[in-house]
């Protein structure tokens, strides 16, 4: 769109659905105004979000620290897993941009 010999805007809608976190619709405005013609200014703003990764959700491991000398046992797990799924962890959600 072009609303005047110097300025330009875009516009951008997505609409998207995800199983795990259902659906959003997403825009975006972009403007660029042609200052000098050496010179242009451009700006844009949006929404959206990222959706948390396989890796975020469901990975997992154990392993060993040492703390002070001695061996201690530390367990990475799922978020939404068993012993994940206290009052202190909440399960993850879309991440906004």
């Amino acid at each position: 769109m072009t609303p005047s010999e110097r300025t330009t805007a875009d516009l951008a809608l997505r609409f998207e659905d995800y199983s795990d976190f259902g659906s959003t619709l997403d825009g975006k405005i972009a403007l660029a105004f042609k200052a000098t013609e050496t010179f242009t200014l451009r700006g844009s703003l949006s929404s959206g979000f990222r959706a948390p990764s396989l890796q975020q959700r469901f990975f997992s491991s154990t392993f060993t620290d040492f703390i002070s000398g001695e061996p201690v046992d530390v367990l990475l797990a799922p978020n939404g897993g068993e012993i994940a799924r206290g009052p202190v962890f909440p399960d993850l959600t879309e991440e906004p941009r």
